[in-house]
């Protein structure tokens, strides 16, 4: 009897599955078909329209220079020729089938966090937060000046930019990677969370590093904000263990080995900043990279920097007030920590000369650092709420803290109804 429920179960923990990715690949499909149809200066049509015409021309050269973050791209033109799939529908499709990916990810992470914490997580529960995290956004109150619905704000998920959410499965992908090898390699008693690195790490690292290139191959702006947080990781735990005596030699080769990871995406971030800068593509035609003044280029697309930030990143801020030592003392809430710093200040002080600068494309690593904290945060909060340690008062502050969350879904949906109306 017991095992014949547990087989119902199963079966209808696959039909929940099967309708929130149902309806995941419904609203996608049917926002970028709407983004293509309006066309203008829209990112689906520009991608699209310009660079994957330059692909499909005489000299792909001139495509690949334009745009050589190009997996969805390819992507793309590989549903376009080999399914005979018209462009609009294959760019479409090529933006589900990434949106899936990061769907199936984010529930296997939710799932994963809870066994974790010893609570099984629900399908209904886990399939539900996954596909609300891929639809939050910043906060929007029209009445206050913060440069309109997207400009100057920022988003965990911005809708409309197929390379950005095409990256978003590898980016919440890579970031557990390092989480468990770094957990397992500072304390071999560690029980892993995602990966039984436990097993044997090598097959482990040539996974991070497969990830981190095809991150790049996407769009650089993750590896640009995560390699270096890694990176100031490892050498802080380095310096700390060296102060202590505890084994520096042997972690500094560990430091050597996850440097080893990011080589293959380190080497095609270089080739593109070449292409960019130096190549003089179709798109990338002139300027190169500068060191502006503190926010110059986040300035133009806001009056108020501060609020900005404020409205972007109410839930996370929320969470790490709530429970500021769990982001202190963890691997997971330190690098989360660092690697947002760190994108901060790449918004704060990069962009390109001349009329580039306008576009703000130094601004994209910043949304990859909001992913990894929004994503951390939200795994706390459903531990936290679960834990049964919160009653009362505290219990209302998980709550006002699932209250903050809805308030980002809330502007999630109204940011994709006003994609699909044209707003």
């Amino acid at each position: 009897m017991n095992e014949t429920l547990k087989r119902n179960g199963q079966s209808n923990d696959g039909y929940i599955t099967m309708f929130f990715s149902a309806l995941l690949c419904f609203m996608t499909y049917s926002y970028v078909r709407n983004q293509m149809a309006m066309g203008g200066l829209n990112d689906y049509s520009a991608h699209v329209y310009s660079i994957l015409t330059l692909f499909r021309g005489d000299s792909p050269w001139e495509g690949w220079v334009a745009a050589p973050h190009c997996l969805w791209h390819l992507t793309v033109l590989l549903l376009f020729g080999a399914c005979r799939i018209p462009l609009d529908s294959s760019a479409a499709f090529a933006t589900c089938i990434y949106a899936l990916f990061y769907y199936f990810i984010l529930r296997w992470i939710i799932c994963r966090v809870m066994e974790y914490a010893g609570r099984k997580e629900t399908a209904l529960c886990s399939n539900m937060a996954a596909f609300s995290f891929c639809f939050v956004q910043a906060l929007y109150l029209d009445w206050l000046d913060t440069g309109g619905d997207y400009l100057g704000v920022f988003s965990p998920n911005p809708l409309h930019n197929p390379t950005q959410m095409g990256v978003q499965g590898f980016i919440v992908l890579a970031f557990c990677l390092v989480v468990d090898l770094l957990s397992y390699e500072n304390d071999r008693i560690y029980r892993p969370i995602f990966f039984h690195v436990e097993s044997g790490t090598r097959k482990y690292y040539v996974l991070l590093a497969a990830v981190l290139f095809l991150s790049t191959v996407m769009k650089p702006t993750f590896a640009e904000m995560f390699i270096p947080a890694v990176a100031f990781f490892m050498l802080g735990s380095w310096i700390a263990r060296l102060i202590r005596g505890d084994a520096p030699g042997l972690y500094f080769r560990k430091c050597l080995v996850m440097l080893l990871c990011a080589i293959p995406a380190l080497l095609y971030m270089l080739i593109q900043f070449l292409a960019f800068f130096l190549f003089g593509g179709a798109v990338y035609s002139e300027g190169g990279l500068v060191i502006t003044k503190w926010l110059e280029v986040w300035k133009l697309f806001s009056d108020n920097v501060f609020l900005s930030v404020l409205l972007g990143m109410a839930f996370p801020l929320y969470v790490l007030l709530l429970d500021t030592r769990f982001f202190l003392k963890s691997i997971a809430g330190r690098l989360a920590l660092l690697g947002y710093g760190i994108a901060f200040l790449e918004a704060a002080i990069l962009g390109e000369e001349g009329s580039r600068m306008s576009h703000g494309n130094f601004l994209w690593p910043l949304m990859s650092g909001m992913l990894l904290l929004w994503l951390v945060a939200l795994l706390r909060l459903m531990v936290l709420e679960r834990a049964g340690e919160y009653m009362g008062f505290r219990k209302g502050l998980l709550l006002f803290g699932w209250f903050l969350f809805f308030c980002h879904l809330f502007c999630g949906l109204a940011f994709y109804r006003a994609g699909m109306l044209g707003l």
